[in-house]
C-alpha cells in the first residue's frame, strides 16, 4: 500500500463514502490480499522451474532434445542440397559431352548465280538468224535454303523459319520469277447496291426553343393555330414516351 498522507486517506475515505477509520481498515485488508496472492505467485513459479529441473536431470542420454533434433534436420538437408548440386552438376557435363559427340549438320554452299544467257549467231549469204539458249537458274523456283542452318524455306520467306535460326533471305535469291499474287474480282464495297445510311440533321437551338415554347402554350392552354396545335401535341407525346421509358428502368 505504501505510506499515504493523513490528507490522501481523508480524499480516498470522502471519495468512497466510508470514515476514516473504515478506510484504513479497507486498505490494510487489501494489501495484506496482494501481498499474499504475489507471495504465491513466486512459489508456483519456483515450483515449476524445480519441477522442469528435475525432468531435465531424469532425461536419459539417447532422448533427443528439440535443439539437437533441429540440428540433425539441418545436417540432413544440407547433405540433400550438396547431393543435388553434385547430381545437377554430372547431368549437365554429360549433356556437354553428348553434344559434342554429335557432328555438326553439314552446311551447303549456295551455288553462284548461273551466267547470261549465251547468243550464237549464223550468218548465211541470204539470211541472218539469232538462236538464243537460256539456261535454268540452279535455285529451285518454289524453296530457298538457308546458308545458316541448312533448312528449306518458302522462296517468299524473307527469314529463316527454322526454330533455331532466323538468318535472312540472301540477295541472290530469286523472287521476281514468281507469279504476281491472284487479285480478288470480288470488291468488298459496292456502293451501287450497298444501303446508304442517312441520319435527319440536328435541331438547331433555335428549333428546339421553339418547341420548348409550343409545349409551354400547350400545357397552358393558351390559342395556338392549327398547324402549332398538331405540333405541339407530336412533342408532347413524344415527351410522355420518354418519361415513360425512364420509369420502366
Amino acid at each position: 500500500m505504501g505510506f499515504r498522507s493523513p490528507e490522501a486517506i481523508k480524499r480516498r475515505a470522502l471519495k468512497r463514502g466510508n470514515s476514516v477509520s473504515d478506510q484504513l481498515k479497507i486498505d490494510r485488508d487489501n494489501e495484506v490480499k496482494r501481498l499474499k496472492k504475489e507471495h504465491e505467485q513466486r512459489r508456483q513459479q519456483q515450483q515449476m522451474e524445480q519441477q522442469q529441473q528435475q525432468k531435465q536431470q531424469q532425461k536419459p542420454s539417447g532422448v533427443v532434445t528439440s535443439k539437437t533434433f533441429v540440428a540433425n534436420v539441418d545436417e540432413a538437408t544440407e547433405k540433400n542440397t550438396e547431393k543435388k548440386e553434385k547430381k545437377e552438376k554430372k547431368e549437365k557435363k554429360e549433356k556437354k559431352e553428348k553434344s559434342k559427340d554429335k557432328s555438326p549438320l553439314p552446311k551447303t554452299s549456295i551455288p553462284a548465280p548461273a551466267p547470261p544467257p549465251a547468243s550464237t549467231t549464223t550468218t548465211n549469204p541470204t539470211t541472218t538468224t539469232t538462236t538464243t539458249t537460256t539456261t535454268t537458274s540452279t535455285f529451285a523456283s518454289d524453296s530457298w535454303i538457308c546458308p545458316s542452318c541448312s533448312n528449306s524455306n518458302w522462296l517468299r520467306r524473307t527469314t529463316c523459319n527454322s526454330k533455331t535460326c532466323s538468318e535472312p533471305r540472301p540477295p541472290s535469291i530469286l523472287t521476281s520469277s514468281l507469279p504476281p499474287k491472284p487479285s480478288s474480282n470480288n470488291k468488298r464495297h459496292n456502293p451501287e447496291t450497298s444501303r446508304t445510311q442517312k441520319w435527319s440533321p440536328q435541331a438547331s437551338p433555335s428549333k428546339i426553343e421553339e418547341n420548348r415554347e409550343l409545349l409551354r402554350k400547350l400545357d397552358s392552354g393558351e390559342n395556338m393555330n392549327e398547324e402549332d396545335t398538331k405540333r405541339a401535341e407530336i412533342l408532347k407525346n413524344r415527351r410522355d414516351r420518354k418519361a415513360l421509358k425512364k420509369s420502366k428502368k
